[in-house]
């Protein structure tokens, strides 16, 4: 009897079997990977323009100009257009709020209106996002503050929403 040296068929079968299952475990997590960074890209650029709302908004009320309905101020380099001191939406080749944010424009655009309401989406390597992973930014009013919020009903952004068409 000869003693060969190897592996059996069943050995052989049953480590593709648990290299499938794993893998059938372990890829999903890293699908979803790409859904989370765009929802915590969207979070960040909401952060930032919370943060750029508070700092125009003390500047404005600095120089007196919180009461105008139209008016500017400089930040830094840039003018910033505003609306009873806070920053404009704007359109989409000049939006003062994204600007006084630091935000890249080539990244968060200020393009989409549903049902009356100005979105900003994120876009990355030009492939918008759906209005579900979008924040709502609507210009302030002489009686009332920017609004600034989430586009669905709860408030909270799912991960599902932030994947490319």
């Amino acid at each position: 009897m000869k003693n060969y040296r190897g592996f059996t068929l069943i050995e052989l079968i049953m480590t593709i079997i648990i290299l499938g299952i794993l893998a059938a475990t372990v890829l999903p997590k890293f699908i979803d990977l790409s859904q989370k960074a765009r929802l915590s890209a969207l979070l960040a650029g909401r952060g930032a323009i919370k943060s750029a709302m508070t700092i125009v908004h003390s500047k404005a009320v600095i120089e007196g100009k919180d009461r105008l309905a139209s008016s500017s101020i400089n930040l830094g380099n840039e003018t910033i257009d505003i609306a009873y001191g806070y920053p404009i939406y704007g359109n989409y080749e000049n939006s003062p709020i994204i600007t006084a944010a630091g935000l890249d424009t080539t990244v968060y655009r200020a393009n989409m209106t549903v049902n009356g309401r100005t979105l900003i989406t994120l876009s990355i390597n030009e492939t918008t996002t759906s209005s579900a992973c979008a924040i709502q930014y609507s210009n302030a009013t002489e009686t009332a503050p920017p609004i600034l919020a989430n586009t669905s009903r709860t408030g909270f952004i799912s991960p599902y929403a932030c994947r490319t068409r």
